[in-house]
C-alpha cells in the first residue's frame, strides 16, 4: 500500500480504488489523467517527429492512442518492432491510424542474435531519418534497450544535423547503462530511474515471470526437486528467487558483483538468465547437465547462445516455441527470448502495465512542450560535443595553473602578482580557461532543474 500511495498525486484515491478492486484489470487510470493533464497544454506539434522502438502489445497501442488524441500527428509517428514481442492485431490497427510500422525488424533468423539484426534494423532507420526528417522541428526517440538511441547518436552526420532538436526517452535499466556507458551529448529521460516504476512494476513483471515459470514447469514435467540457478540479481532477479524459494523450489542466486559461482553449472537442471548479458557462452555449453533447460527472464536473447543452439535443433522453429538440441540434450524456452513474451495481444494486465505507459507519455509530452527534469535523465544536456567530451582536460588545466599559482605565490608573496607579470597572465588564464566553461555547464544545468 505504501508504494501505490506514490500515484496520489497523479489519481487521487488510486490506493483504495486498487486495492478494493474498482479497477478492472483493462483499466489505465494513470494513463487517463497523464492524458488529462496535458490536454490543456497543447503546443504545436506539426512539424515534431516519433521514432519508437517498442513492443506491439496493448498497452503500447493505448499510449499512441493517448498521444494522437493529444493532437500528434500519427503520419509522424514510425516504429521499430522487435519481433519476439509483436502482436500482428496490435500492429494492424496502429497502421489503420496512420502509424508506419518497420515491418522488415519482424524476420526471425534462426542463427542471428537478435542484438546484431536489431543494430542492423536501427542503422535502416537512421538512414530512413537521414533522407526524410532534416526539416524536422523537433525529433522525439522513445526507445526500449537503447540501441536506437545509441545507433542514432554514433552517427556524426546525425550529430551535426540534429543535435539541439532530438529528445529521448528509455524505458529500460538495461538500456540507461547502455546509454550511460555511450555518454551521449543530450538529454534522455530515463523512465526506468523513475521511483514509479522501480517500486511498482518490478513486483507485476515478477509475478508474471513466475507465471510462465510455472507453466512452462508443469509442461515439461519439471518437478519441484529440479536444482534451479538463477543468475542476475537485479529487482527482477532477486524478487523471482525469493518467490521460487518461497513456493518450494530449490534455487540458487548469482550475481556477477558476487565474484565466481562456487557450483557447477553441470549440477543445476534449469538455469534462469536475468542478468541482461550473457552469462551462458556457447563454450559452456558442454559443460552443462544433460537435459538442462534454459529460460530468459531478461531481453533479448542474450542471455544464452541462442542462435547456436537454434540453428542445431531438432525441435523448434517458431520463435516462440522451445528448441531441443539433440547433441547437447538442451532445452531452449521461448525461442531463448524472455519468457514474458509469448505472442499473445496482452501478456500483462493492463492495469499492471500502466505506471510505466503513464510514465512514457509523461516524458514524450515534457519533451514536446519544453518541460526537463534533470533528476529522472540517464545524461545531462550539454551545450555542445566539444564540452562533453573535454570538460574534465579542461577540469585538470585549471586546476594545474591554480596550484601553479598558488605555489608561486606563497614561495615568492604577492608583490610578483601586478598586472602583466607572467605570473597574472597565468592566473587570469586559469580563471578564464576553467571558469567559462564551467558556468556554461551550471547554467545549462540549472536550466534543466526548473520547468
Amino acid at each position: 500500500m505504501e508504494k501505490l500511495s506514490i500515484l496520489e498525486s497523479i489519481v487521487p484515491g488510486y490506493t483504495e480504488r486498487y486495492l478494493t478492486g474498482q479497477y478492472g484489470p483493462e483499466e489505465m487510470p494513470l494513463l487517463d489523467a497523464i492524458a488529462t493533464k496535458y490536454e490543456v497544454r497543447m503546443t504545436d506539434m506539426s512539424n515534431t517527429y516519433l521514432i519508437a522502438c517498442q513492443h506491439m502489445l496493448e498497452p503500447q497501442l493505448r499510449m499512441f492512442q493517448k498521444l494522437i488524441a493529444l493532437g500528434f500527428t500519427a503520419q509522424h509517428i514510425y516504429i521499430l518492432p522487435k519481433v519476439y514481442s509483436a502482436n500482428e492485431s496490435i500492429m494492424k490497427e496502429l497502421e489503420n491510424l496512420g502509424c508506419t510500422i518497420f515491418r522488415s525488424a519482424l524476420e526471425f533468423l534462426l542463427d542471428q542474435s537478435f542484438d546484431v539484426f536489431h543494430h542492423n534494423q536501427c542503422r535502416s532507420v537512421l538512414a530512413f531519418v537521414m533522407q526524410q526528417f532534416a526539416h524536422a522541428d523537433k525529433l522525439l526517440l522513445l526507445d526500449d534497450g537503447g540501441m536506437l538511441i545509441k545507433t542514432l547518436y554514433s552517427d556524426k552526420a546525425f550529430i551535426q544535423q540534429f543535435t539541439g532538436k532530438t529528445f529521448a526517452t528509455e524505458q529500460t535499466a538495461s538500456g540507461k547503462n547502455t546509454l550511460l556507458k555511450a555518454e551521449l551529448p543530450f538529454l534522455v529521460d530515463s523512465v526506468a530511474s523513475s521511483i514509479e516504476k522501480i517500486q511498482i512494476e518490478t513486483g507485476y513483471i515478477v509475478r508474471l515471470c513466475c507465471e510462465r515459470i510455472r507453466e512452462y514447469f508443469v509442461s515439461h514435467q519439471i518437478s519441484m526437486t529440479a536444482k534451479i540457478l538463477i543468475k542476475g540479481l537485479g529487482p527482477i532477479g532477486q524478487t523471482l528467487y525469493e518467490e521460487l524459494s518461497k513456493n518450494g523450489y530449490d534455487c540458487i542466486g548469482h550475481d556477477k558483483n558476487q565474484g565466481r559461482l562456487k557450483h557447477s553449472l553441470s549440477s543445476f537442471d534449469v538455469i534462469i538468465g536475468a542478468a541482461g548479458d550473457s552469462i551462458v557462452r556457447q563454450e559452456h555449453i558442454s559443460k552443462l547437465k544433460c537435459g538442462c533447460h534454459l529460460i530468459s527472464v531478461s531481453s533479448s536473447d542474450r542471455e544464452f547462445p541462442a542462435p547456436y543452439l537454434r540453428s542445431r535443433s531438432s525441435i523448434g522453429s517458431g520463435i516462440h516455441e522451445t528448441f531441443w538440441n539433440k547433441e547437447h540434450d538442451m532445452y531452449l524456452a521461448n525461442g531463448g527470448f524472455p519468457i514474458t513474451f509469448k505472442g499473445n495481444r496482452i501478456e500483462c494486465q493492463l492495469l499492471e502495465m500502466d505506471v510505466t505507459k503513464m510514465k512514457l507519455l509523461e516524458s514524450i509530452m515534457n519533451h514536446i512542450i519544453d518541460k526537463r527534469e534533470v533528476v529522472s535523465s540517464v545524461n545531462i544536456l550539454y551545450p555542445n560535443i566539444w564540452l562533453k567530451v573535454n570538460m574534465k582536460w579542461v577540469y585538470v588545466w585549471w586546476v594545474a595553473v591554480v596550484l601553479l599559482c598558488v605555489l608561486k605565490i606563497s614561495l615568492f608573496g604577492m608583490t610578483q602578482l601586478q598586472p602583466g607579470s607572467i605570473l597574472w597572465i597565468l592566473v587570469m588564464g586559469a580563471v578564464l580557461s576553467g571558469s567559462i566553461p564551467g558556468l556554461s555547464y551550471f547554467r545549462l544545468y540549472k536550466r534543466l532543474e526548473k520547468y
